[in-house]
């Protein structure tokens, strides 16, 4: 009976690393996905201000730093992550 192990950290089926950083198409995905929230919560936010409902457009406000940070984190934690191999 043949046994299937693994080392730690790699996919010896695949001959890939476990983990790393993400590839660019990722990148720019989460990059554009972030790009369309921000563009969504100013859009709603601004109606809703000129509504005169600014706790509703305070909240989209709040949607749209959330969505930049993230994207930020990500960036830098793939970031870090890349100079750490």
């Amino acid at each position: 009976m043949k046994e299937n192990r693994t080392e730690v950290g790699t996919d010896k089926q695949n001959n890939a690393k476990i983990g790393g950083t993400i590839g660019l198409g990722r990148i720019i995905s989460v990059v554009l996905v972030a790009v369309a929230i921000v563009a969504i919560c100013v859009i709603l936010g601004v109606q809703s201000f000129s509504k005169g409902e600014t706790t509703q457009g305070a909240l989209y406000v709040v949607l749209a730093v959330i969505g930049v940070a993230a994207t930020v984190a990500i960036l830098i934690l793939n970031n870090l992550n890349g100079k750490k191999q």
